[in-house]
């Protein structure tokens, strides 16, 4: 079962060299993987979006975090219970960082 997992900023646009994430990411079938996300946008740019999409499908989004709220808002189809979205608030002049567990059932 292939797919792509990807973060998104919702303030404006963010370059290539803004946002950090693995290119691909692989893990066993029933295994849990973990994918990080962080941006040098600054506090503007303090929510995330991640989406998941199927070779041939549309993007589908998984959960959107904000760092203002402690609780993800989840798509239609996704819940806390297979991911799990940590949202962390950096230190100044740091990066900001999304962590997003898939635990595949």
């Amino acid at each position: 079962l292939q797919f792509r997992l990807m973060c998104c900023l919702s303030t404006g646009v963010a370059g290539a060299n803004d946002v950090n994430q693995p290119d691909v990411l692989w893990s066993e079938l029933g295994k849990s993987a973990t994918i990080n996300c962080s941006h040098t946008k600054g506090a503007t740019y303090y929510q995330m979006y991640w989406y998941r999409q199927h070779q041939g499908e549309t993007m589908k989004l998984i959960v959107f975090t904000s760092s203002y709220s402690k609780k993800p808002e989840f798509g239609n189809e996704f819940s806390e219970s297979k991911f799990l979205a940590n949202k962390t608030v950096p230190d100044r002049n740091s990066s900001y960082n999304d962590t997003l567990l898939t635990v595949y059932l």
